[in-house]
């Protein structure tokens, strides 16, 4: 049993033998026999690390191969054509609510991530380097991170969405479609907040999360903003709105366990500030507003960044 298609097999053939009593262990007697053909060198060493990375390689393929089922959205706006009033339903109406959590990074290594994303991306089967990377420390920076970076790519997978439903729309309902404001998903996470038996993280290290995400968040509507209006001036406050965020989550990711420290960390996050950026209402009505009387190219950019700043606020979810 030198491939995974002989261990497919003989797996299957022991769990025939669970019909005979309930209490017989496929899974075991599996071991138990690669465990009997290392011993009389019918399998080497070798033959298992093969074994590993081809299992490996059809496990990651499948997940990749359900992601890419997942993934497909644009079939939802392939309807026969429907009053504007129920399509607006349909589409401002939450479809996911995903929430991102710590744990896939305990199982994939970043290697192995971008493997089934290609995958996803390609439809070809995962192919794996030879020569693996070494597995990162899990850390709560290294998890939130990830975190973080997954969420991003979910922000700009809806985006897509939301510029498809806009460009289809158009088509179908030219003389409303600038009244929609679709939300087809709703991101979320918990990693940095969870403290229940945690040692490595205090209170005010969940603020520094939170800061850090909003600056993060600030900047890519910034750049989002920048791309579809070059001199707009809203990028220069959220540009400056993301500085100041993230000044303030410098403060917070330090120890602020002296009553000093934790005095003026909050002092300055207290403290009125002109880049301070406290609400995105303004901004949305404005972009909102400019979309109006724009191009539907430049109208659908404009009201794919309202979109998003309705469905994350000033955060990352």
């Amino acid at each position: 049993m030198n491939t995974a298609a002989a261990l497919v097999d003989r797996l299957a053939q022991l769990h025939v033998r669970t019909r005979e009593t309930p209490l017989f262990n496929p899974v075991f007697q599996l071991s138990l026999d690669l465990s009997r053909q290392i011993e009389d060198g019918t399998l080497t060493l070798d033959d298992c690390d093969m074994l590993i990375g081809e299992l490996e390689a059809r496990s990651l393929t499948s997940r990749a191969r359900r992601l890419r089922t997942l993934l497909q959205t644009s079939a939802a706006l392939e309807r026969p054509k429907e009053d504007f009033e129920t399509f607006r339903r349909r589409v401002e109406a939450p479809a996911l609510h995903a929430v991102f959590t710590a744990h896939p990074t305990f199982l994939l290594t970043p290697q192995q991530s971008e493997a089934v994303a290609h995958s996803v991306a390609t439809g070809a089967p995962v192919d794996l380097p030879d020569i693996p990377q070494p597995r990162p420390a899990i850390t709560l920076a290294y998890e939130h991170e990830r975190a973080m970076a997954a969420m991003a790519r979910a922000q700009d997978a809806r985006a897509k969405t939301v510029r498809e439903t806009l460009s289809h729309a158009a088509q179908a309902y030219p003389d409303r479609w600038r009244e929609l404001r679709p939300l087809p998903l709703r991101l979320a996470h918990w990693v940095g907040y969870d403290m229940d038996g945690r040692t490595d993280i205090a209170w005010y290290h969940s603020i520094g999360f939170r800061l850090a995400e909003k600056a993060q968040r600030l900047t890519r509507y910034a750049d989002a903003l920048d791309a579809a209006a070059p001199g707009h001036e809203t990028v220069g406050t959220l540009r400056a709105a993301a500085d100041y965020a993230r000044a303030r989550a410098d403060d917070f990711a330090s120890d602020l366990s002296s009553t000093h420290a934790l005095a003026a960390a909050a002092n300055r996050l207290s403290a009125d500030d002109p880049a301070k950026l406290t609400t995105r209402g303004p901004i949305i009505e404005r972009l909102e507003r400019e979309a109006e009387g724009a191009s539907e190219t430049d109208a659908v950019a404009l009201l794919d960044i309202a979109c998003a700043m309705r469905a994350d606020g000033l955060g990352m979810g």
